[in-house]
């Protein structure tokens, strides 16, 4: 599973995303950052069978 917030610039500059607790019918996204305002900001992600 790969996530990406489609954003480099501003607020998000320093904030990551990953992918938690997948399975075959979903997944918890978690998105991590210095502080507590996050808007409008999207956030791709893939899944893959190997």
């Amino acid at each position: 599973m790969l996530c990406n917030i489609n954003s480099t610039a501003g607020s998000t500059l320093q904030w990551t995303a990953k992918a938690a607790s997948a399975t075959t019918t979903g997944f918890t996204l978690i998105v991590s950052g210095p502080s507590a305002t996050w808007a409008s900001v999207d956030v791709e992600w893939t899944a893959f069978m190997p």
